[in-house]
């Protein structure tokens, strides 16, 4: 299997078949995965007392535009929530937790995390991480679930993930060494990581093909120099702590655009000021609803960047549309 992944345009392939569904059909499923995810909210107690005003039935929610009908969540009522207030299942069921800096704590099922690794095996397969490819993981695990979501999904592919996030891991004080030793093929880190990885001895002899990084202004503005430095391709993916580590939207091999996994999302743009929706192609604040999440669900959460959709077709083939990054990030 590996070779023949060899001899294929790697920008032809999908991981998922979700990632191409025709729009009529994404609608579909988003409206149904709606319904389900409203039911789940209405026992937290976050949205309790919404629910208590406002009795909604699946009757209301017809198109994923009816998302509109639901509350806004904000970061400081998910933090007023702390410790197992959003928590849609019993303790028992809960598999993993992310406790972050800020205080969020991020709670997934089984079925959770295999939705984890599924999004992460899109954006890694989507840019051609295949089963014969080693790949090393300098992200600290316990930044928002980024380690795990990375290794989850590398390993779903069938490639070999070397976890080896810290500040004293092996690989950014012996970086050529370690790398070339392994003929390691990729490197998931954020800028700071991969600066601290290539301002070692020797590092112009590295043989890493490519790097997924997470979205953010220094890799935006400075790409295409800091891959002609490197000698590597960068491919962005974006995450919001509050749901997965990774993989909530990630670039094709077009790179116009990073393409929103609208199956397990659905994504809004809002003026901040007036929390009116706008039109795709203008900016505005990027709200995220959760579909499938069983651990925790949450409704229009407002992330605070600001964001511009676009629906057009992509020539990759993915029917999901793409989001482009304006600030916040």
């Amino acid at each position: 299997m590996a070779e023949l992944f060899d001899k294929l345009p790697f920008e032809n392939l999908y991981w998922n078949q979700m990632e191409t569904l025709p729009p009529s059909e994404l609608r579909e499923l988003q409206t149904l995965r709606l319904r389900r995810a409203v039911e789940r909210a209405k026992e937290l107690p976050l949205y309790r007392d919404f629910f208590a005003k406002n009795p909604l039935s699946d009757a209301d929610f017809q198109s994923p535009e009816d998302v509109r009908r639901l509350p806004l969540t904000t970061e400081t009522q998910l933090l007023d929530q702390y410790p197992a207030g959003l928590w849609t299942v019993p303790r028992h069921e809960i598999a993993r937790l992310y406790a972050q800096k800020n205080g969020l704590l991020t709670a997934l099922t089984r079925q959770d995390v295999q939705t984890q690794a599924d999004l992460t095996a899109r954006l890694m397969y989507g840019t051609g991480t295949r089963s014969n490819h080693f790949v090393q993981i300098s992200l600290n695990f316990d930044r928002a679930g980024a380690g795990f979501a990375y290794q989850a999904g590398i390993e779903s592919i069938g490639a070999a993930a070397i976890p080896q996030g810290g500040e004293n891991a092996e690989i950014l004080s012996a970086p050529t060494d370690f790398l070339n030793s392994l003929n390691v093929n990729g490197i998931c880190a954020d800028t700071k990581c991969l600066a601290d990885v290539f301002s070692g001895a020797g590092c112009q002899s590295l043989s890493l093909d490519y790097a997924h990084v997470p979205v953010g202004p220094e890799v935006l503005n400075r790409r295409g120099e800091l891959e002609d430095r490197w000698n590597l391709k960068i491919w962005l993916n974006w995450s919001h702590p509050a749901f997965f580590g990774a993989g909530m939207a990630n670039e094709c091999y077009l790179r116009c655009g990073l393409h929103l996994q609208e199956d397990v999302f659905l994504f809004e743009i809002l003026n901040p000021q007036t929390l009116e929706c706008v039109e795709d192609g203008l900016p505005g604040e990027l709200v995220v609803t959760d579909l499938t999440r069983e651990a925790q669900t949450l409704l229009r959460f407002r992330t605070g960047l600001t964001a511009v959709i676009n629906s057009a077709p992509c020539a990759c083939g993915r029917t999901g549309r793409r989001v482009t990054f304006v600030s916040g990030q």
